[in-house]
């Protein structure tokens, strides 16, 4: 990288330096959108739960400590450097805790959510199988949102 920068573009000028990043590609967790009023105007409430599910802090711990793995490989080790923000995780696999404090403080998202118009023909469903807005005449859906599971890849690239 020409610049060692923060997940999100807040940029450090601390010299070149190289990094990794760890995620979950089908978390379990499950978050929530809901309308904040009936006013279409304002924004809607997201709540993403990140974390949630025990098995996807699991899966980010086994993420963080194999980069630690890899980064400690003679081949990237003798190039020098350090680590910008794990400096209490300890040498080694690391202090789970301070790990898994890590990852609750540092957490987003890759940017590609799936799921808020559940596709179907029950009463939850939002669209039907034809992507059509129950309800409102000539209205579709056709994004990822009506995707009911996260694929393992970009959601801008799948199409029918």
């Amino acid at each position: 990288m020409p610049a060692l920068l923060n997940h999100g573009g807040d940029r450090k000028k601390l010299g070149h330096g190289y990094s990794c990043h760890a995620c979950v590609l089908r978390p379990k967790s499950r978050g929530e959108v809901r309308l904040r009023s009936a006013d279409m105007r304002e924004a809607p409430l997201i709540d993403p739960r990140f974390l949630s599910d025990e098995e996807d802090m699991a899966g980010m711990v086994a993420g963080v400590r194999a980069i630690r793995r890899i980064f400690a490989q003679q081949a990237l080790a003798s190039a020098g450097g350090r680590e910008l923000f794990t400096d209490g995780f300890g040498p080694g696999e690391g202090n789970q805790q301070a790990i898994e404090a890590f990852i609750r403080e540092r957490t987003d998202s890759v940017y590609h959510p799936v799921g808020t118009c559940k596709m179907g023909v029950d009463d939850m469903a939002v669209v039907d199988p034809a992507l059509r807005v129950r309800g409102v005449q000539g209205l579709r859906v056709v994004d990822a949102s009506v995707m009911p599971t996260l694929v393992a890849g970009n959601t801008n690239a799948p199409r029918s």
